[in-house]
């Protein structure tokens, strides 16, 4: 295939205007090597980010992953918006509103009570799945969680606490003399003010905290403690209790409360997980072959059949969904 063709066929299976055959073609290309699957990555990825579409694009990855940042950071984030392929339930969305509008009121009520019987007091606030939340604290401290996760925040005169199941990203206000602290069941991230992403849902073996600003210090169940800096991630086996450190994109590690979300090399398993708790279906894989497959992608307003047909153009699966089910298989049967 020529780089005009190819061109053509990239830009046409991006706008949703290529034909069957050019399809086709544009599969058999993927196909023929890891190469042609990396060219299309990166064409698909600033397509995904910025919207924009270039032929003379310049393989230059780091570059290429300047321009993916630069419009991440442009971005706003809203309280909760609804997105093209997602099942939402106005009533539901009502009810999320109305809970963070009422979180002051129910803080300051609580807050009273603490200080009056010194037992510590507990909001707690959830995203179900395919919706999320964006949550300020009574000392100015802002939360996002992502899509089915829950948090529980412990209120009294004596510390700044928090609970997390699932995925969480922190905007910590600062004070020195109160540090916050957030649990993670299976691992214990302490800050005074800072920045930072953790993800840790009790289904997950790993907690991951990825730090953008700031530093904080994250201790196992063991009593292992590791120091973060900004741009490290730390891993925290909950079998083991031993804790990895790790180089890290934060910016793109917290992509989804920016309503992205986003793989880089990225394990089949771990993507079928976020597409579940992303677009609030249940997804269907007997077949571990699958397992071995990466994927690079951005997603933004895309219907749940949309990514498919992405994935299912550069890999071997083929997939139906009913309702809100999604089946894969191989499409070579084995």
């Amino acid at each position: 295939m020529v780089e005009e063709t190819q061109n053509i066929l990239i830009q046409r299976f991006l706008d949703k205007s290529a034909t069957k055959e050019e399809m086709a073609q544009l599969e058999t290309w993927l196909h023929e090597s890891v190469e042609n699957r990396r060219v299309f990555d990166i064409y698909n990825e600033i397509w995904q980010v910025t919207g924009k579409y270039s032929k003379n694009l310049i393989f230059n990855i780091d570059r290429n992953w300047q321009i993916v940042e630069q419009e991440i950071g442009r971005m706003e984030t809203p309280m909760m918006r609804l997105k093209r392929g997602r099942k939402l339930n106005w009533l539901n969305i009502a009810a999320s509103i109305a809970i963070l509008i009422s979180i002051a009121v129910s803080l300051l009520y609580l807050s009273n009570q603490a200080s009056s019987n010194q037992h510590i007091q507990w909001v707690q606030l959830e995203a179900p799945k395919g919706e999320k939340a964006k949550i300020l604290l009574d000392d100015g401290t802002v939360i996002w969680l992502n899509s089915e996760s829950t948090l529980k925040y412990a209120v009294n005169n004596k510390q700044r606490m928090v609970q997390l199941n699932g995925e969480g990203y922190f905007e910590v206000t600062k004070n020195k003399k109160m540090p916050f602290i957030v649990d993670a069941d299976g691992a214990q991230i302490k800050v005074l003010g800072t920045r930072f992403n953790v993800s840790a849902h009790k289904k997950d073996s790993i907690i991951k905290t990825s730090l953008l600003e700031g530093s904080v210090s994250i201790t196992s169940l063991s009593g292992q403690e590791m120091l973060l800096k900004p741009g490290q991630q730390a891993k925290v086996n909950k079998n083991t209790c031993d804790i990895s450190l790790s180089l890290c994109n934060a910016k793109l590690v917290n992509i989804w409360k920016k309503e992205r979300l986003r793989f880089y090399s990225t394990p089949f398993r771990d993507v079928i997980s976020s597409l579940e708790n992303w677009y609030g279906v249940a997804i269907i894989c007997d077949d571990k072959t699958l397992n071995s497959e990466r994927f690079t992608m951005t997603i933004k307003d895309e219907s749940i059949s949309d990514v498919f047909e992405r994935m299912a153009l550069t890999t071997n699966i083929k997939y139906n969904i009913k309702n809100n089910t999604v089946k894969i298989n191989n499409r070579n049967g084995k």
